[in-house]
């Protein structure tokens, strides 16, 4: 299922930056893991602040 965006983005890398397809592969995962953190991170945020709002209510 993600293998075609990948391997599109990975393709993309390599022409950009005339890296090998091993290092853009390691390049396009690790963006991946880098925004995937970031939006969980930002849930948790997101959640924290609402559950100190309705504690904050509940006082």
């Amino acid at each position: 299922m993600v293998d075609v965006p990948v391997s599109l983005l990975i393709t993309f890398i390599v022409g950009r930056l005339g890296v090998t397809r091993l290092a853009a592969g390691a390049i396009a995962w690790g963006a991946i893991a880098l925004i995937t953190t970031g939006a969980t991170l930002g849930g948790l945020r997101a959640h924290q602040a609402q559950g100190r709002r309705r504690a904050a209510r509940q006082d």
